[in-house]
Formats: C-alpha cells, structure tokens, sequence
C-alpha cells in the first residue's frame, strides 16, 4: 500500500485523537486552537472528523448518560489501527523533513542565542510600550517571552518529596513571579544525542521576563530536569531564537 498523505489540519486532529482519551469535538477544537494558535471552525471541525472516519482513520462511541447534558450523549473519536498507521507515516514523513531542514541550517552560520546588537528590553528605562500609552490604562513591561516543552508523561516523576512538575511550578514562581501552561498536549519533535529525530506529546510552558540574566538559571533548571527524567534533551526558544537543552554528564 502505498503512502497515504494528510493535510495539516487532518494530520492535527488525527494526532489529537491518539493522544487523547476518547475526545469529543469540543476537546479536539480546543486542543486544535492551542497546537496551531488560531481559533477553529466547529463546522470544518465536525467535518473533517467525518472525514476521517469514513476513510476508516477514526470510529465513533458514545458516552454514558449524564444529567449534566439533559440525558444526551457526546459522541466521543477514537483512533483506528489503519489510523495510526497513516499517523506514524505521515509523523515520519515530517520527521525526515525536519530533520533534513535542520542539518541544512547547521551548514550555515551558527546563531547565538542573543545576538548581541540586539539589545533586550529591560537593558534601558525605555520600552517598546512606551508609545502605546494612553488615557485610561498603562502598560507594564514583561519582556521577551521564553517557552519550552516537557513531556507530559514524565511531569510525574517523582523528584524528592514532590514531582517534577510541582518542583517546577515552585522554582518558576520563586524566580519569575508567574508563567503559564498548556492544558492539552503539543506536539514536539526534537534531535536527540543519537542525532535523530523524536516525537513526543508534551506540554508547554512560557515565561516572561526582562534583561539577560535569568536565562541561565532558567537554562541550568531544565538541564537538571532533563537529566532527573532521563530525557536526551528539551526544546527551548526565547524570543525569536530556539535551541536544544543537552545536560552535562
């Protein structure tokens, strides 16, 4: 049989169906928004779904009872086996092309984190903001944004007394007052120390802050955490540059 090839839109809601639960269409148009960051039609929604289903990638059952919907039942997506298989295909397919994506880039010049002409906010009293102020409210800076990904079935691990997730969730308060969170799943792709391409469902995490200075400790927080969950390395971007995180022996 020869290779099956999907869309973007399709290949992101066939992933989300293998890595949810049983997800019904509500589930999937929000988990949708978050991967692609833009807000979905429940009708292409619905019909894509359909879609997929008469080509025999998804099945349907239906949910138990509840008073909660008035005695109605949610019609609930699960993936088929002819569906992961087209899944796999396709994820390998992308796979191979970042992969060869990014050995092409590692033939050009090799980027630094912050290239130093450029200044981050926070260096001066100034702030790109600044314009923007006006009657009636007033805008404080945060700084750049600063994401990354962790596999969502290693926030469990047990580090000391808590998890690495609650760990984390204290050093980032202690350190940057606040962050945010996916709710669902996104998908990752990275290279690990075999130089190979892997995929994985993880959740991401953001933070803001001003200036240089806490990149490192940020940086040293996450190397520490890939070695605890003995993962190769984690995906870091801050501003408009992005990296790998591989811990030290």
């Amino acid at each position: 049989m020869g290779k099956i090839f999907l869309g973007l839109f399709e290949l992101s809601v066939l992933a989300c169906t293998s890595a949810m639960n049983k997800p019904y269409g509500v589930q999937i148009v929000k988990y949708i928004e978050e991967s692609l960051g833009k807000k979905v039609s429940k009708g292409a929604m619905y019909t894509t779904l359909q879609r997929l289903k008469n080509k025999g990638y998804l099945s349907t059952e239906k949910s138990k009872i509840t008073h909660k919907r008035g005695g109605r039942r949610r019609i609930m997506y699960c993936i088929t086996d002819e569906g992961k298989r087209v899944l796999h295909e396709n994820m390998q397919t992308m796979t191979d092309l970042f992969s060869a994506l990014i050995r092409d880039s590692q033939k050009g010049a090799q980027l630094n984190l912050f290239d130093e002409k450029e200044s981050i906010q926070g260096d001066s009293q100034s702030n790109i903001w600044t314009p923007f102020q006006g009657e009636g409210y007033q805008l404080v800076d945060l700084g750049r944004a600063a994401q990354f990904l962790l596999p969502s079935h290693k926030l469990q691990t047990e580090l000391g007394e808590s998890t690495v997730e609650k760990d984390l969730e204290r050093f980032m308060f202690d350190n940057f007052g606040a962050f945010s969170a996916t709710t669902l799943p996104t998908a990752g792709f990275w290279r690990n120390n075999q130089q190979k391409i892997v995929y994985d469902e993880c959740r991401r995490y953001e933070v803001s802050f001003v200036g240089k200075q806490k990149i490192p400790v940020l940086l040293k927080k996450l190397a520490d955490i890939a070695k605890h969950i003995k993962e190769d390395c984690i995906y870091f971007q801050a501003g408009q540059y992005n990296c790998l995180i591989f811990p030290k022996e």
